[in-house]
């Protein structure tokens, strides 16, 4: 083969290259809320990955299992999900499991356990203990919060005795605050502007530790889906009130899933995807943690 033929042959490669990299790809990317840290999370991935054409569409949803549901139908080519929804989505789809790839981990979302002020609830093992069951509004249904307290119940099935209701965040706070429910729980990242509406209403609440040792004996393979961490002094003044005092809890994951019927048709826009993502994960964990 002569060098002219070569060079022929490797400019026609390179431009078959450059133009498959060219062409726009498509993303429906399930997210939440649109005032949530899943849907700003979508935004700045949006814009990482915009110049390796990669057209990024954010789906608002119901969170992390209207997400998980979406991408099984088809709806969504990718989704944020807590990894416990995740876990227990795929649980009870055995035989239809959702095909995904590796799930990225973007950053830590916190249990808020928010109670009444005139309640006697120092901490989240009172529930277990009362001798009348407790209330609580568990968050929107399919939501993370809700995933996650359905999780708890069956790592301590004392839980189960508390009684529960399903409701979006502006109807949680008011049931709260008027004393129709004893607490309510959020799962979120801390100082998310859901919760810096509940704290601006904290002179009925107060945050309440979430330090049930038993809750950390989920695992997946061999590490635990939720860890103990404290929500720092100070990140809501009203509902850590009057000592301001850190307050025990559990972390877990918020992930990004992607499907892997994309991921498989679109390889070049993959690869590209995931490095959008991690050049977002920084951003995202800092602005979850300046909220």
């Amino acid at each position: 083969m002569s060098r002219s033929t070569t060079l022929v042959l490797g400019l026609g490669l390179l431009l078959v290259s450059a133009t498959s990299l060219a062409e726009t790809v498509g993303l429906k990317l399930c997210t939440g809320s649109p005032d949530g840290n899943y849907f700003a999370s979508g935004e700045e991935i949006k814009r990482q990955v915009q110049r390796q054409s990669i057209q990024v569409e954010l789906v608002a949803t119901g969170g992390s299992m209207d997400n998980l549901k979406r991408m099984a139908d088809g709806e969504c080519d990718a989704g944020f999900a807590q990894i416990d929804a995740y876990l227990h989505y795929q649980a009870l789809n055995r035989e239809s499991r959702l095909a995904v790839e590796w799930p990225k981990h973007l950053y830590e979302e916190y249990v808020h356990l928010v109670c009444h002020r005139d309640s006697r609830i120092a901490s989240i093992e009172d529930f277990a203990q009362a001798e009348n069951p407790y209330s609580l509004v568990v968050g929107a249904p399919g939501s993370g919060s809700a995933m996650t307290w359905d999780s708890f119940t069956r790592l301590n099935p004392d839980y189960l005795v508390v009684t529960t209701k399903e409701a979006d965040g502006a109807e949680a706070l008011q049931s709260v605050k008027e004393g129709n429910t004893d607490c309510m729980m959020l799962v979120s990242g801390l100082g998310s502007k859901q919760l810096s509406l509940v704290d601006a209403s904290a002179a009925q609440l107060r945050l309440v530790g979430v330090d049930d040792r038993d809750l950390q004996q989920a695992k997946h393979f061999g590490k635990p889906i939720y860890q103990f961490q404290p929500i720092p002094a100070g990140t809501y003044p009203g509902l850590q009130a009057p000592s301001g005092k850190s307050v025990e809890t559990l972390t877990v994951k918020a992930i990004m899933l992607v499907a892997s019927a994309w991921a498989g048709a679109h390889a070049v826009a993959y690869e590209a995807l995931i490095e959008g993502v991690d050049r977002a994960t920084p951003i995202i964990q800092k602005r979850v943690a300046a909220n």
